[in-house]
């Protein structure tokens, strides 16, 4: 065994290096003293030690060390103490085992630090550290928890492949290049709140089972937690991502709380799972925002969101109430194939347009609750038989939507929608109307709504105001249902035509010109002679036809007038 170790001991250097093939028994069989690696350290000896257990402490507190240190697959029994120690050389401790833990609190490494494959089995403290290179700690395990706060890793970090099986803090650390966490798994709560990642980011994917706290983080390139999953609560309150943002998918178990995050890209959460609420309050997204196949079983809240490019929801699911109170959709929406399972609101939101059946597809948005759209604005709606659907299931009610939804379609040139749609809020309106409370406007309701049709379908009036004058033209034709008006005549001939016209009743055309003149405000020549008689038919006179026919006029006529200006629907 002494024959294969290698050991060096001079005044630059410090090697000790046992054979890949030594056994443990052999490692403990010939342990180096701690103090002794510590102060080949402290004056400044390149220290290379592989293979070795190191007992007791490893002090080097306020250190400078000026030569490369390399220990690697070693066993460090006793805790290393490297608070604000200054490393001038590359700073190498892979595949090694920190059995009582390691403080490298105000240290600084001057070049790259490695922790790959390294184990600690205390807590590992890493408080204002500075890195001017690389900090690696690929496949690391942290058993006892690990503080990074404050830390400033100029250059990038990787903890690819890392276990944390207990709380990690990274509060306000500072990373200055690229930060991977690929396939990292958190065991409990990790907490990256006011950190700042200048470079990309990835989570890709990564397993947060405790909390994860991303309040307030910055990360200046693009964010990747594609395949994450968040076991508790997901916080990203107020988080500024500068470029794209990728969930697509993570998987949210707990509550997901995105209030007030700013992304100045892309956002996609294609195939997201929110397990519980999903909260976007105050969320700002400056091009698209992709919710493809997203399923949300909890709340899901967008209050206040501003989206800049187009919000796609193609196919997402909204198990309970979602809520998109005072948002702003920039451009296009997409909800085709969007099911609502419970009910929504878009209370005071505005649109670009709004298509609930996309471009060359069938999908079509589903309401299975009540949807709020009051102060709702949009250009445009896709299709535009989809308004039926959207009004039926308005609730509370409210005049605003119906008239948006009216004026849309009169801008693009849809008359006969925007009619519709009138008349759809006017009978909306009358089951509201209480006869006992205001028997005058019930009234009035059901007169308007049986004869125009809330003044768009007036041929309702023109029909029943046709019949009126084909029933008194009937009426008046028959054998002495007028007689002249002699007052209009000299009294010779008016004699003269009473006596010849007696028992012959008026021709049809005449009886309607009678029933005509009679049925308008306003005299007409035609059939001003005759007047009606005061004979019987069915035991009433024909002056009570004919007031009937005039008031009928004086109602109906200025009804009609009123409908075809456009006054009914005002």
């Amino acid at each position: 065994m002494d024959e294969q170790k290698e050991t060096e001991i001079t005044p630059r250097l410090f090697k000790y290096v046992l054979p890949d093939t030594s056994s443990e028994i052999e490692k403990e069989a010939n342990p180096i003293d701690g103090e002794k690696v510590a102060e080949a350290i402290r004056v400044g000896k390149t220290v290379e030690i592989i293979n070795a257990v190191i007992e007791g402490p490893v002090t080097l507190r306020s250190a400078i060390v000026e030569g490369e240190v390399s220990i690697q697959r070693t066993k460090i029994r006793g805790r290393v103490d490297c608070s604000y120690a200054n490393f001038k050389r590359v700073l190498s401790l892979q595949d090694t085992a920190f059995e009582a833990g390691a403080t490298f609190r105000g240290a600084t490494v001057e070049r790259d630090i490695f922790f790959d494959k390294a184990t600690f089995g205390r807590e590992a403290t890493f408080l204002d550290l500075t890195v001017t290179g690389i900090f690696y700690s690929q496949s690391t395990t942290f058993k006892e928890g690990a503080k990074f706060n404050r830390a400033t890793l100029k250059k990038g970090v990787f903890f690819n492949r890392s276990v944390f099986d207990r709380k990690v803090d990274f509060e306000g650390v500072r990373i200055g290049g690229t930060a991977e966490f690929t396939d990292a798994q958190f065991e409990e709560e990790v907490n990256f709140s006011d950190a700042q990642f200048e470079g990309d980011t990835s989570f890709n994917p990564t397993m947060f089972r405790g909390k994860a706290n991303f309040l307030r983080v910055r990360i200046g390139g693009t964010a990747d937690f594609t395949g994450a999953v968040f076991g508790q609560e997901a916080d990203f309150n107020s988080a500024h991502i500068e470029e794209d943002a990728f969930f697509n998918p993570a998987t949210f178990r707990g509550k997901a709380d995105f209030v007030g995050v700013r992304i100045g890209g892309t956002a996609a959460f294609n195939g997201a799972e929110f397990g519980r609420e999903a909260d976007f309050s105050g969320a700002q997204i400056e091009e698209i925002a992709y919710f493809n196949a997203t399923v949300f079983k909890g709340k899901a809240e967008f209050v206040g969101v501003v989206i800049g490019g187009s919000a796609k929801y193609t196919e997402a699911q909204f198990t309970s109430k979602a809520v998109y109170d005072d948002s702003q959709f920039k451009r296009d929406t997409m909800l085709d194939g969007t099911m609502f399972g419970n009910d929504v609101t878009f209370q005071n939101t505005s649109f670009r347009t709004v298509f609930f059946t996309g471009p060359g597809t069938q999908l079509k948005t589903r309401f299975n609750g009540k949807i709020d759209l009051r102060g709702c604005v949009y250009n445009r709606i896709e299709p535009v038989s989809f308004w039926e659907e959207l009004m039926d299931r308005l609730d509370p009610y409210d005049r605003q939507p119906f008239s948006q939804l009216e004026e849309t379609f009169r801008r693009a040139g849809e008359e006969d929608l925007a009619k519709k749609v009138y008349y759809k809020r006017r009978r909306r309106e009358s089951t509201h109307r209480i006869l006992m409370r205001n028997p005058f406007s019930w009234v009035m309701d059901r007169f308007l709504w049986l004869l125009t049709g809330y003044g768009v379908r007036l041929w309702r009036l023109f029909a029943t105001i046709a019949c009126i004058i084909v029933v008194g033209t009937l009426i008046f034709h028959r054998e002495g249902a007028v007689e002249i008006k002699t007052e209009t005549q000299p009294l010779s001939i008016a004699q003269r035509r009473v006596k010849a016209d007696a028992s012959t009743p008026l021709t049809g055309w005449e009886a309607f010109w009678v029933s005509l003149n009679l049925f308008l405000p306003v005299e007409i020549p035609s059939g001003v002679e005759w007047k009606p008689s005061s004979q019987s038919l069915w035991g009433v006179r024909f002056t009570t036809f004919g007031t009937l026919l005039k008031l009928a006029g004086w109602i109906l006529v200025p009804v009609a007038l009123a409908g075809l200006s456009g006054m009914l629907r005002r």
